[in-house]
Order: structure tokens, then sequence, then C-alpha cells
């Protein structure tokens, strides 16, 4: 029954994608030595945000993404999403946290290379003075041999 084929399917995505975000959530713990909040949802803001950090100066927020690919006819509408999610980390920042240094980073875990994303992510963000942000880019099999996954 195809019903069951697509189920099978969306599981295996969907157990996928839990494994990137615990991994790579393990990873960013790691490097920045800060205690992690995950899925967290500011009051007003429409997004729930994978991960957020925070210290006396600094709040962080995380948006981890996983694709298999992007079709190139999709990089820029891709782009824009996460153009948007980044300003309403933005606007949370400015309203609950003026005192603090903000900073988003995205961190896309991909399958098949997406070259073409990349450019058009670093070209539709190089012109965002108001919030820090970083880009990383991981290979999914990367990733899993980081962590002695095979």
């Amino acid at each position: 029954d195809n019903k069951d084929f697509a189920y099978e399917g969306s599981t295996s995505r969907m157990q996928n994608y839990l494994i990137v975000e615990n991994l790579a959530l393990r990873l960013i713990e790691h490097e920045y030595n800060l205690p992690i909040r995950r899925n967290v949802k500011f009051s007003g803001s429409i997004y729930n945000f994978d991960c957020v950090m925070e210290n006396a100066n600094d709040l962080i927020g995380l948006e981890i993404k996983h694709y298999l690919t992007i079709d190139p006819d999709y990089t820029q509408v891709v782009a824009l999403h996460l153009k948007r999610r980044i300003h309403s980390f933005l606007k949370v920042c400015k309203k609950y946290y003026p005192e603090k240094n903000c900073e988003f980073e995205l961190f896309i875990v991909y399958d098949k290379d997406i070259e073409l994303f990349k450019k058009a992510l670093n070209s539709l963000l190089k012109s965002e003075t108001e919030v820090k942000i970083k880009l990383r880019f991981k290979e999914y099999k990367t990733l899993k041999k980081e962590f002695g996954i095979e």
C-alpha cells in the first residue's frame, strides 16, 4: 500500500532529522560551553527556535536545518524563509534583551551538494548588520562520523 510506504519514508526522515538535531546541539553545547534551552518560543514570535543559549552578556539563537538537497529553483525561497526567522529572533532580542549582544546561528546539514543555496543564503544575509549571523554548513555523513556513527 502506498500510504504505508509514504509513512515509512517520513518516519525515516524524521528520525534522521532528530539525529541531526541532537548531534548538532551536542556540538554547539560543547563549543559554546553554555547550557542550552531547546525548542524555545518567545511571546509575540511566530517561530520556535531549536535552541537558545544565554550568559550575562550574550543571547544566542540557533536554528538547525537538515536538507537532503535544495532544488535550485527554491534556493531563494528557502533563503528568504531563514531570513524571516533571523528577523523574528532580532525582534525578540530588541524587545526582551536590549542589553545583550545577540547572535543567531544557522546550522545547516545537507546530504547532497547545496552550493547554489550556500551562495544565495550568503548573498541574502551579507547586508544584515543588526544581529551577528553565523552560518555553518556540514555534510550529514561528516557530522555522523564526528560522533563515531557510520
